[in-house]
């Protein structure tokens, strides 16, 4: 393992649950190189930065011999930044589709997209996925830039959403800390309930019962308060109604004429 943050982290401790045994471990590379004898059976993994996989890649192919698998824990980088190894190694990538802190295991469940080159690496990689708990799924480099938009979309955009109702409960008189902690736990319990239905179904709130009459509220106070916040609950109302909870006809009508006043 190269990069001992928090994805080297949390994948050296899923390994350690599931017993699976480390040849080598280093933050930097000069460090492993000390260790490499160590390598030459074991895949390698560079859970580095996306900006310093370049000059890794650049190290690693002054090295004599290499590891028989070099595979990245990128999200947005695809095979093509290993290529100057793929002639001595197996080339490929392993990404955990989690938010991850370093200490503890990679979460239980959690989706492995992997890649390589070589056919007989991707079902060794998708066995090593499941052995930690996680669920694999291959993702080529054609589709990366799109699959680790979808991420982003899902995972870290909500942060932003977050932080504007932390500031819509802290004008009406919730104390900061207080509003954040509430309404992390009411984003958790909306993902835990997506985790267990379809979206449709996990869907809470006034779309969800077809309460035109709250929806127009709201966009009354938020238009008042900040026209550029409406603008944003406008359109992603529009997509709840459209895509996740799409109600009866007369429903639809209702709830689209709130979003127009």
């Amino acid at each position: 393992m190269l990069g001992l943050g928090k994805a080297g982290g949390s994948l050296l401790a899923s390994f350690a649950a599931a017993r699976i045994p480390v040849a080598a471990r280093a933050r930097r590379v000069p460090a492993l190189a000390r260790q490499r004898a160590a390598l030459t059976r074991a895949p390698l993994f560079l859970a580095v930065p996306d900006d310093a996989l370049p000059e890794v890649v650049a190290a690693l192919a002054a090295w004599p011999a290499l590891p028989p698998v070099i595979a990245h824990l990128s999200g947005a980088r695809g095979l093509d930044v290993l290529a100057p190894l793929a002639d001595r190694s197996a080339i490929a990538s392993f990404h955990p589709l989690a938010s991850l802190d370093g200490r503890h295991p990679i979460p239980r469940g959690t989706l492995i997209a992997w890649d390589a080159r070589a056919p007989s690496t991707g079902p060794r990689l998708a066995a090593l996925a499941r052995r930690i708990g996680c669920v694999p799924a291959r993702v080529t480099d054609e589709a990366r830039t799109l699959y680790h938009a979808g991420a982003v979309v899902a995972g870290n955009l909500p942060v932003a959403l977050l932080a504007e109702g932390v500031r819509l409960l802290r004008a009406a008189g919730v104390p900061a800390a207080t509003a954040r902690v509430a309404l992390a736990r009411l984003l958790r319990s909306q993902a835990d309930n997506a985790e267990r239905v379809e979206l449709g179904l996990a869907l809470s709130g006034p779309v969800a019962r077809g309460d035109a009459d709250t929806l127009a509220r709201h966009l009354r106070a938020l238009d008042e308060r900040d026209p550029r916040l409406a603008a944003l609950y406008r359109e992603l109302t529009k997509r709840l109604i459209d895509d996740v909870r799409v109600p009866e006809a007369r429903t639809r009508a209702r709830l689209l004429r709130a979003l127009s006043r």
